[in-house]
């Protein structure tokens, strides 16, 4: 739900929207505009669409960031304290990552788009699965999504390309879209 004023800026959330606000505001968490606009689209919607009505909602809520710039990926907590990272610093070599998703096995799909490969951890930092050179050549991995099906979805821009992967890590499907 939006307030009429954010009509213009719904659409595409370049803004951070006064429920999202709200629900930040309740948990704790800071959040600046320039924080918001690294986000990907699809961390964007998950923010909007997250629970935070009841102090256990509250209480659960995490945020994930990637920042690029240090080249990790980092969580934190209801109380805005940092409560894990991946990265160089905790021994995960990523490099540009780009976006992330936590897995309904609560393993976290990182796009290390500078390495041009995905990789999936545990909240350990152990590496349970990669997909990216030299096996699955990815050029420009933007984005990886588990399917409720847990089929993985890879988008690599590079090559114009939407690739779905099974749980076993086979090919299913390639589209694609240029």
């Amino acid at each position: 739900r939006f307030f009429a004023f954010e009509a213009d800026v719904a659409k595409d959330l370049r803004c951070i929207p006064m429920v999202v606000r709200f629900k930040l505001d309740r948990c704790g968490v800071k959040l600046s505009l320039r924080q918001w606009s690294k986000m990907g689209a699809a961390n964007r919607m998950r923010l909007l669409a997250a629970r935070g009505d009841t102090a256990k909602e509250t209480e659960a809520f995490r945020i994930l960031v990637v920042d690029r710039g240090s080249h990790e990926v980092l969580e934190f907590d209801s109380e805005s304290e940092l409560c894990c990272s991946w990265g160089p610093a905790s021994g995960l070599d990523l490099k540009q990552p780009r976006d992330v998703q936590r897995t309904w096995d609560d393993t976290l799909l990182i796009t290390d788009t500078g390495n041009k490969r995905i990789v999936e951890v545990d909240r350990a930092g152990r590496v349970l699965a990669t997909w990216g050179p030299p096996q699955i050549p990815l050029v420009k991995p933007v984005l990886a999504r588990r399917e409720v099906n847990d089929d993985t979805l890879i988008v690599d821009a590079g090559r114009g390309q939407i690739i779905a992967f099974s749980p076993e890590r086979q090919l299913v499907r390639n589209f694609k879209y240029w």
